[in-house]
């Protein structure tokens, strides 16, 4: 429900649609990196606890880095994608950590640190970012102040979102989903740093994805 709160621009709790905020990381707390490969390490759900002194999480994670990846790409593209006013931390769009640091305000350079070759390392989670910003910058009308939005659950993690000319599925699971498409003749890619075009239209969703289609 807050997902679908947060798509449509929280419009029934503000007077001007745009003014919303939507963020999966700020200065405070983790960076979504580090939450998401806690998440993904550390068993929280059952009881484990997360780290208390810093550790090197994409080495914890070992084979997992991609799936956090995948979830990191996910993330953006809710806020992006959104109604409202997106907002991102600085180094989120390349996998930033602060090794599993929830409080840093005090802590050393090691910690707080923007390893910008994270850039390169990470160039498919930068360029998605980059694509994403890309489309809402072309598509102003659509992306953030529309009032005449229509976001649905379909599933539990599985969310339908229109906005304008265009229909995104959000598939936040971990299996692959069937989609329908009808009367969407294009699917929108952002995953190179700019926005394309093409007729090839799926039929389903990956898990941990996202499908952005066009009229």
């Amino acid at each position: 429900n807050a997902i679908i709160k947060g798509l449509q621009g929280s419009k029934n709790d503000v007077d001007v649609i745009g003014r919303f905020i939507n963020y999966v990381e700020c200065h405070d707390n983790y960076t979504l990196f580090d939450k998401l490969a806690i998440s993904y390490s550390y068993n929280i759900e059952n009881g484990a606890k997360p780290p208390t002194s810093p550790v090197n999480l994409f080495a914890k994670l070992g084979a997992g880095v991609p799936e956090v990846a995948k979830q990191d790409k996910l993330a953006a593209a809710y806020v992006f994608l959104a109604q409202g006013t997106p907002f991102i931390n600085g180094g989120q769009e390349f996998l930033r950590t602060k090794k599993g640091d929830e409080n840093s305000y005090n802590s050393s350079d090691a910690i707080n640190a923007i390893d910008l070759g994270f850039k390169t390392t990470y160039s498919d989670v930068y360029n998605m970012y980059k694509g994403l910003i890309a489309l809402r910058k072309a598509n102003p009308e659509v992306f953030g102040k529309n009032s005449s939005t229509s976001a649905e659950k379909l599933a539990a993690g599985f969310t339908k979102y229109k906005t304008g000319d265009f229909l995104v599925y959000f598939n936040a699971t971990s299996e692959a989903k069937t989609i329908d498409t009808t009367g969407y003749t294009k699917l929108i890619d952002v995953s190179s740093g700019a926005v394309t075009e093409s007729t090839s239209v799926p039929s389903g969703i990956p898990a941990k994805s996202f499908v952005i289609l066009k009229k």
